[in-house]
């Protein structure tokens, strides 16, 4: 809500409402009527949150058509979310933050980074990844799914935590593609890994970073290699796609990746991108693999309930929130409580066992 808007709301001035914001205390009346607005309990506004989203530690990217206040709705939901992961880890313990922080410039340091990252949470170095999303948040980064309403003008992006606390990537579900949701999660991956520390990069040049991290992590050159093949001057798009399937990568990074590797030539990749164009693939690949969703949070919520029953409408109350706000936040609906999910979803604890 602009200014205008939320003073309008509670029937006070707008010049109230900037003073309001810029630390004077409002009187009861006003303090409870921005509360109702707001959707929110009037113990929310005195509660201390740890750490604010702001747009100068996320790796937004310049494409998005977002307005600015587009960004900062999301930016303030990310906040929420934030303080709601905070809590949760107060009541549980949360896979642990465990993400390499490596130094790589050239595109052979990024590929070698890509490969340590592997190395480092043990998924091999030359075979597909099963699921992007876990392995982000078994090495402690938690998933969000942005709203509908905010991902038709925002792309995916990334948070680093301060000091160790949780990070996040937050997804764009609007895109509709499960080959590309994997691939933001790798490119926000590679901002995390790589941009722990400025070291002077143009935006541009840390998204071709970033990029080239995802494809290596994705697609490792060793498997490609091994599996790639392209006949003389024309396209085995059965072929291709076996490989989406096996890799779940989209045709295009594919595409790329061997242009990249050097086991197709530019005219190769021109005359079969072409192709793709003229058949609607550029934005509308078929055999796309199933989706990832996020987990951690879905069940940490679940374990909260199983072993303390602590439920939605305890954390509501706990962080000074309506359920609407709830909602809002997290994506959950009340009326769908976690407790109730299918039996087939088990604790962090029982997971942490079995992997071990």
């Amino acid at each position: 809500m602009s200014q205008l808007e939320l003073a309008n709301a509670v029937s006070a001035s707008e010049a109230t409402i900037w003073q309001v914001e810029r630390g004077r205390e409002p009187g009861d009346t006003l303090r409870d009527a921005l509360a109702i607005v707001l959707k929110v309990d009037s113990q929310f506004f005195y509660d201390r949150i740890a750490e604010e989203f702001t747009e100068s530690d996320c790796h937004f990217r310049k494409g998005s058509t977002s307005a600015e206040r587009v960004r900062k709705r999301v930016l303030a939901q990310g906040t929420l979310f934030g303080h709601l992961v905070d809590y949760l880890q107060v009541k549980l313990k949360l896979p642990q933050y465990n993400l390499p922080e490596l130094h790589a410039l050239t595109p052979a340091e990024i590929e070698k980074a890509a490969s340590m990252c592997r190395t480092h949470w043990k998924l091999g170095l030359d075979r597909p990844i099963t699921n992007m999303g876990r392995v982000l948040e078994n090495a402690g980064v938690m998933l969000i799914k942005l709203r509908h309403d905010d991902a038709v003008k925002l792309d995916a992006f990334s948070r680093r935590g301060r000091n160790g606390a949780m990070s996040y990537v937050v997804l764009n579900p609007a895109k509709g593609s499960s080959s590309r949701t994997r691939y933001d999660m790798a490119h926000e991956l590679g901002h995390l890994v790589l941009d722990f520390k400025d070291i002077g990069l143009s935006y541009d040049d840390r998204e071709k970073r970033a990029d080239r991290f995802a494809a290596s992590f994705l697609l490792p050159e060793a498997g490609v290699r091994r599996e790639f093949r392209f006949g003389r001057g024309t396209v085995n798009w059965e072929h291709v796609f076996d490989l989406k399937r096996r890799w779940k990568v989209s045709a295009q990074a594919i595409l790329y990746r061997a242009l990249d590797l050097r086991l197709i030539d530019a005219v190769e990749f021109r005359r079969a991108y072409k192709m793709m164009s003229a058949r609607r693939w550029v934005k509308d690949e078929p055999h796309e693999p199933p989706m990832e969703s996020p987990e951690l949070f879905r069940k940490a919520m679940q374990t909260l309930w199983q072993r303390k029953k602590i439920g939605a409408d305890r954390i509501a109350a706990d962080l000074h929130w309506t359920m609407e706000t709830f909602e809002d936040v997290t994506g959950l609906r009340a009326s769908a409580p976690v407790a109730n999910e299918p039996d087939n979803v088990i604790s962090l604890a029982d997971r942490r066992r079995m992997r071990a």
